[in-house]
Parts: structure tokens; C-alpha cells; sequence
């Protein structure tokens, strides 16, 4: 990325979380939730937690099957939402990643026994949020609270956000520093459907207000698997508040990301 991407304009809080971010699975939308948890001061770094058990349980959770959610036809797993394995982190928690590992089998079969006797991590919220310049019918009133972009870019300052970007055959191929603009001009577009990605900076460029994000499309994609990314395209944002180890709450607790505006907590789905 280039140097507007690190000056205070372009804040990227990577140093304090960057030791949480992990491979993603590309079928798994929703495993943007290793990354996203809030930025915490441990006496030893932070553990990887168990994306394996999100595709494995929260589709039994909620019902994946009952709803008719789309399924990968290789693997097996349910694509899902950000937002539900937020709600799954919080109502469930999450097992340390070495205790309940990443496998090639489907979600239905060889899935772990219930393990009471290992440690376990809970987020104590969920925040779901939007700006007032994204588009309406990208908007969840009732569910996300309308904040300020400057409440956006306070919360970035203390984690990443997870969010979600319609996506058309140009961001696809979009490689490069410049800003993603979306489809513009008389350009026939195709919407490809609604795609998650990792929110971690801002910035301005050449008057555009942009997002940072981090994809999981490998390091051919965008700016070596970053991007900046017009800030109105990007909707559906949500971030997890402090993480609790089950058991030792007091020495694990995070920070919840500052919101002037009352952000309301663990509202449904």
C-alpha cells in the first residue's frame, strides 16, 4: 500500500491484532471472526481460535439447513454471515484452534465431542452500526444504529471491523494502490452477490473517503490482499466488544469500542 495508507489519516491498527489474523478459508465467509476481536493487552499473545467449530456447530446453531442456506459443494459447509458468527462467539464461544482444528471433511461427519474440560472464549457484545451514506436498501434499521463516520474510524482505532461489499467482476480482478471505485459511468454491472471482508484502516485520497481492507483472495488480489475501497460501498458492519476467557474473566477482558452514540448491544438478528 502506499505511505497515505500508515500516515494518522490512513490509521491501521495492524501491530496489536495482526498476531490474531490467520488464513482464511476462502468457502467460509464468516471466519473473519479469528481476526476482528477486539485488541487486548495479554501477558502472552493472543491464541487462535477455533474457525473449524463455527462451520461445524453454528449452522446446527441456526438452523442453516431448515433455512436453505447455500452450501459449498467440495466441502460441504455452509457459506454464512459475519454477523451470525459474531452472534456464535457470543452465545457459544470459541475453543482454542489446537483443541478443535481445521480439517478437509465435511461439517457432517468426525466433527469433535463436546470438550467441557477446555478453556473457552466469549466476545460480551455484538455491535452492529451504519453511516448515513451507505445506500438504504443496504441499511438495517432496527438492527444497526446509525453512527458518524468519525465513530467508525474511533472504534478502528482499537480493532478491526467486519463488513460486507457487493461484488461485481471488477473487484474481482481488482489489483492495484488506487481507491475501488465500484462500477461506474454506463458500465453494465452484474451483482455476484454480497462478500466479507476485514475492515483495519481509512484514509482519504484525492478527495475519496476510502476503508483499508484485508481480503482472502491471496496476494494477487488487490495491493499484495489489501485494498482501499470507496467507504459508501462497504455495509453490513459489525464488531465484536471485549473477549472473555470462560473461567479467568478479570485478567481476560478486552475493550469495548468506543460509541458516543449509545451503540445498543446483542440485538436479534
Amino acid at each position: 500500500m502506499d505511505s497515505n495508507a500508515k500516515d494518522p489519516n490512513a490509521m491501521v491498527n495492524e501491530t496489536k491484532w495482526i498476531a490474531m489474523q490467520k488464513t482464511l478459508t476462502p468457502p467460509l465467509l464468516l471466519l473473519q471472526i479469528s481476526a476482528v476481536l477486539p485488541a487486548v493487552e495479554y501477558d502472552e499473545l493472543p491464541v487462535e481460535l477455533s474457525t473449524q467449530q463455527i462451520a461445524d456447530q453454528m449452522p446446527r446453531d441456526f438452523e442453516y439447513a431448515q433455512r436453505g442456506r447455500e452450501r459449498d459443494e467440495i466441502l460441504g459447509s455452509y457459506f454464512g454471515s459475519h454477523v451470525d458468527g459474531l452472534h456464535y462467539a457470543m452465545n457459544v464461544g470459541l475453543f482454542e484452534d489446537r483443541v478443535y482444528p481445521k480439517r478437509e471433511t465435511s461439517w457432517e461427519a468426525d466433527f469433535p465431542n463436546p470438550l467441557p474440560n477446555e478453556v473457552k472464549y466469549k466476545i460480551s457484545s455484538v455491535n452492529r452500526v451504519r453511516t448515513a451514506d451507505i445506500a438504504e436498501k443496504s441499511q438495517r434499521e432496527g438492527f444497526e444504529d446509525l453512527v458518524t463516520a468519525e465513530e467508525i474510524n474511533t472504534v478502528l482505532m482499537h480493532q478491526p471491523i467486519v463488513g460486507a461489499i457487493k461484488v461485481y467482476e471488477d473487484f474481482v480482478h481488482f489489483r492495484g494502490e488506487e481507491v475501488y471505485m465500484g462500477p461506474v459511468g454506463d458500465e453494465v454491472a452484474v451483482d455476484l452477490g454480497a462478500h466479507s471482508i476485514l475492515i483495519i484502516g481509512w484514509g482519504i485520497k484525492n478527495g475519496v473517503e476510502y476503508f483499508v481492507i484485508k481480503n482472502q483472495w491471496g496476494d494477487e488480489w488487490g495491493d499484495k490482499g489489501y485494498a482501499k475501497v470507496r467507504r459508501d460501498l462497504i455495509y453490513r458492519l459489525a464488531y465484536p466488544g471485549g473477549i472473555v476467557r470462560l473461567g479467568d474473566v478479570a485478567k481476560n477482558r478486552g475493550k469495548d469500542g468506543p460509541s458516543s452514540s449509545g451503540t445498543k448491544k446483542n440485538k436479534a438478528r
